[in-house]
C-alpha cells in the first residue's frame, strides 16, 4: 500500500503534535512531582462531575463495554470511601490506605494529571465502580465485591488529600446490586 504525499505529511504533522503534547505533559508531571516532593502540595480539593449531563464518556480513558452501558448509568453521591475500600477484593484497599502517591512507577504521570486538573479547578469523572460478577466475567460465581475499573488514580489522590466521601459512577445494570453491597437505600 502506497501513501500519498498528503497522507505522509499528515502522519508527520500528527506525530510532531503528539510528541509536543507528550513533552509538555512530561514537563508538567515533573513540576507537580517536584512540588509534591518538596511538600508544597499540602492541600487539594477533589472536584467531580456530579451531574450525568456533564459526563462525556469519550473522555474516559477506559471506556466501558457497550453491553454494560446499554441501560445507562448513575452517579451515586457521597459514598464513604472507607466503606468502598472495605467492599473491594483483598489487596486493593491496602494499596489505597498506604497513602502513597508516587512510586517511581510508569503510571505516576496519571497521578500528576489528576493533581494538575484539580489544581486548575477541572472536574473529573467519578471513579467507575463495578461488581465483579458474571456480568463482567462469566468464569466466576456471583460475589459481593466491587472494584474500581476506572479511576483508581483519582481515588488515590482524593484519599491521600483527605477525602472521606466521593461520588462513584455506576452502570444501571448493576445499580441495585451496588446499592445493596454499600448498604444504600
Amino acid at each position: 500500500m502506497e501513501l500519498t504525499k498528503e497522507q505522509i505529511e499528515k502522519f508527520w504533522a500528527d506525530k510532531v503534535e503528539a510528541d509536543k503534547k507528550h513533552r509538555e505533559r512530561n514537563k508538567r508531571h515533573k513540576e507537580i512531582q517536584g512540588l509534591f516532593n518538596s511538600s508544597k502540595l499540602t492541600a487539594l480539593n477533589p472536584l467531580w462531575h456530579t451531574d450525568i449531563i456533564d459526563i462525556d464518556l469519550s473522555k474516559q480513558r477506559e471506556n466501558l463495554r457497550d453491553d454494560l452501558l446499554e441501560d445507562g448509568f448513575t452517579i451515586l453521591q457521597d459514598i464513604d470511601i472507607e466503606l468502598l475500600f472495605d467492599k473491594m477484593p483483598s489487596g486493593n484497599p491496602e494499596l489505597f490506605r498506604e497513602k502513597n502517591l508516587y512510586n517511581d512507577d510508569l503510571n505516576d504521570w496519571k497521578i500528576s494529571d489528576v493533581i494538575d486538573n484539580w489544581l486548575n479547578n477541572v472536574k473529573l469523572i467519578p471513579p467507575t465502580i463495578l461488581v465483579i460478577d458474571k456480568v463482567i466475567d462469566n468464569s466466576i460465581e456471583d460475589t459481593c465485591q466491587i472494584f474500581p475499573t476506572d479511576g483508581k488514580h483519582r481515588i488515590n489522590v482524593a484519599y491521600y488529600y483527605g477525602a472521606t466521601t466521593i461520588p462513584i459512577f455506576v452502570v444501571n445494570k448493576q445499580l441495585e446490586k451496588i446499592k445493596t453491597i454499600l448498604n444504600l437505600k
